[in-house]
């Protein structure tokens, strides 16, 4: 019962119909294993601690949708030098889809030389979750797509 308790903020979290398991849902479900434990850890806090109100606590180092982490749509937030970039980068390797991973320290800023690096691009995106993003609008990409593959 006390377990119950202290888990609750996941559980509550975990209750959105975006979540699930096994890439049926846009999301997956936040797991408390062996790795948020230790991420937990090293931030003096377990699976115990009662954050402050308004507190963001961090359960893993990455951030990845596989892992239990939002998609948060920042497309209307960015500056347009970034999506330049995303379309640079794509051109350069000639591929017509792809999901690029971008860090971007400070969205507020226009691009530079060094404040933003790209850390992937995906020629197997994850489609759905611009689809039905944890928090931002929908993009319709999967419309998008179709129409850009000429159905």
């Amino acid at each position: 019962m006390e377990r119950e308790k202290k888990l609750k903020l996941v559980e509550l979290k975990n209750l959105d119909p975006l979540r699930g398991k096994d890439y049926r849902t846009p999301l997956e479900k936040i797991q408390l294993g062996e790795a948020e434990a230790m991420f937990l850890k090293a931030q003096n806090m377990d699976f115990n601690t009662i954050p402050a109100s308004g507190e963001v606590v961090y359960l893993r180092e990455n951030s990845n949708i596989s892992t239990g982490g939002d998609s948060i749509d920042f497309t209307d937030d960015i500056p347009n030098s970034y999506k330049q970039i995303a379309v640079c980068a794509a051109k350069a390797l000639k591929v017509v889809i792809t999901g690029l991973d971008m860090i971007i320290p400070d969205t507020a800023q226009e691009a530079t030389a060094d404040n933003y690096v790209i850390i992937e691009l995906n020629f197997n995106p994850a489609i759905h979750i611009h689809c039905h993003p944890f928090q931002g609008k929908n993009r319709k990409l999967n419309e998008k797509l179709m129409d850009a593959l000429g159905y």
